[in-house]
């Protein structure tokens, strides 16, 4: 339904279009000279101020429409505007879904040095560097 309205609409712009010329066409001959004698030298702006006056409305709608069509693909909320946010909206969600894991893991961390007493010792042991007793630590250099 919808192709069969842009067609009909596109007709009907291309009708009125093809009327304006046609009118203007019929108005002059082959040699540039009106039908009813006068001549466009020194006229040669007529031929667009008759234009103008006679389908100024529809002159009005074609620049209204061609306007927002630009407004809507370049304006400040325009199809080019959505395409970035798009873009960026992908970014954070795949910045999302890293810190989700970051925290699943830190929580993982943390039920094991509450309930786990041996990942407990052994994490005090490595960050901190406690040792028991009558043990002896060598350190190596790299």
């Amino acid at each position: 339904m919808k192709k069969f309205i842009v067609k009909a609409v596109i007709f009907k712009y291309r009708t009125i279009i093809s009327r304006i010329f046609l009118t203007a066409l019929r108005n002059f001959d082959y040699k540039g000279t009106l039908i009813e004698g006068k001549t466009l030298e020194g006229r040669g702006d007529y031929f667009v101020k008759s234009l103008l006056q006679e389908y100024k409305g529809y002159l009005t709608v074609v620049v209204f429409i061609v306007m927002m069509g630009l407004f809507t693909i370049y304006g400040d909320r325009g199809l080019l505007h959505l395409g970035r946010l798009n873009q960026e909206n992908k970014r954070m969600e795949t910045a999302n879904e890293s810190v989700r894991e970051e925290n699943k893991a830190l929580k993982k961390e943390i039920f094991l040095l509450k309930n786990n007493r041996e990942y407990l010792e052994e994490t005090i042991r490595k960050e901190v560097g406690l040792v028991r007793k009558n043990e002896v630590v060598y350190q190596f250099n790299k």
